[in-house]
Order: structure tokens, then C-alpha cells, then sequence
């Protein structure tokens, strides 16, 4: 278990240092926008909303960024 999360964590810390190096600004922006929007979708689950819910909260993140 502790393999597959290692071998996660730098194939993401990977994608991340790559989008960081190589994406212009605007996609940057995105990216970083992506990723705003999963994380609020994942804490939307932790704070049990329902899936409505957990939609707004990404999407209100997403215009936020």
C-alpha cells in the first residue's frame, strides 16, 4: 500500500513540476484551476454535501480562481 501511494505522490509531484516548467501563464492558471476545482470537490465529500452540494462548491472555487 505504501508502494503504490509513494509511487502516486511522485508521478504527481512529476506533473505538477512539469506543468510549473512548462505551461505558460494562462495555462498555469488553468491547471492550478483544475486542481483548486478537484481539491474543493474532495473536501465537499468530507464535509458530507450532498453531490449538489459538492458541485457548487467546485464550481464556486473554480470562478474564484
Amino acid at each position: 500500500m505504501l508502494k503504490t501511494r509513494v509511487i502516486t505522490a511522485l508521478a504527481l509531484f512529476l506533473a505538477f513540476l512539469a506543468a510549473l516548467i512548462y505551461l505558460p501563464p494562462l495555462g498555469w492558471l488553468m491547471f492550478a484551476t483544475g486542481v483548486m476545482m478537484i481539491a474543493a470537490w474532495e473536501w465537499g465529500a468530507l464535509i458530507t454535501l450532498a453531490n449538489g452540494g459538492r458541485v457548487v462548491l467546485a464550481l464556486l472555487m473554480g470562478v474564484l480562481c
